[in-house]
């Protein structure tokens, strides 16, 4: 008989365990960031759903590969480098298409710069936007909403207190909830 075992709570430890909870949520944390890398690789939209589940099958068959020994080893990174991979071979296989003719170089060219600001804000929002959906169902409505104002807006504890009607020390209790999820399930992945 098969003993119980308690469910890992970190993302990246459910996915190395192949449980479909975590997947599901690296897709949904994930999904949308490695959509944008094609947008911003000039992927066409068709094309990009294709490159997305050449990704999904990269992370599967290669997340035990991931290894953050050092403080720079971030998984962001490994997952650009991943998408990045993937999207090489998408060219390559596209070699003769007119729409990619430049795009690979282009791509080797921005692998060894670091992100654009812009884009990195952009990808900050997209990340942050899908770790909300997540979170909703570990809090209320009010307590997504004042992380949502604390950390998109910029707004003071004082400041969201007084718009939503709490108190000030109430407001930093559930932004720290709220990130002590957030370290305890995504912490090394984000």
């Amino acid at each position: 008989m098969r003993q119980f075992q308690e469910t890992p709570t970190s993302l990246l430890t459910q996915c190395r365990n192949n449980l479909p909870e975590g997947w599901e949520k690296l897709r949904v944390l994930y999904g949308r960031l490695i959509l944008y890398w094609c947008r911003q690789a000039n992927i066409s939209t068709e094309d990009q759903y294709d490159v997305y589940q050449e990704v999904m099958l990269s992370l599967v068959k290669g997340i035990h590969s991931f290894r953050k020994e050092n403080p720079d080893d971030k998984f962001r990174k490994w997952l650009r480098t991943v998408t990045n991979s993937r999207i090489a071979d998408f060219y390559r296989q596209h070699a003769n298409d007119p729409r990619y003719l430049e795009s690979l170089s282009r791509l080797t060219l921005e692998n060894e710069e670091e992100t654009d600001p812009a884009a990195r804000i952009e990808e900050n929002n997209i990340l942050f936007q899908q770790l909300t959906e997540l979170l909703k169902v570990h809090f209320s409505p009010q307590t997504i909403e004042v992380f949502r104002r604390m950390n998109q807006r910029g707004a003071t504890s004082e400041e969201v207190a007084r718009e939503l009607g709490m108190t000030a020390t109430a407001v930093r209790a559930a932004k720290k909830r709220v990130f002590d999820q957030i370290k305890k399930q995504f912490g090394e992945l984000l």
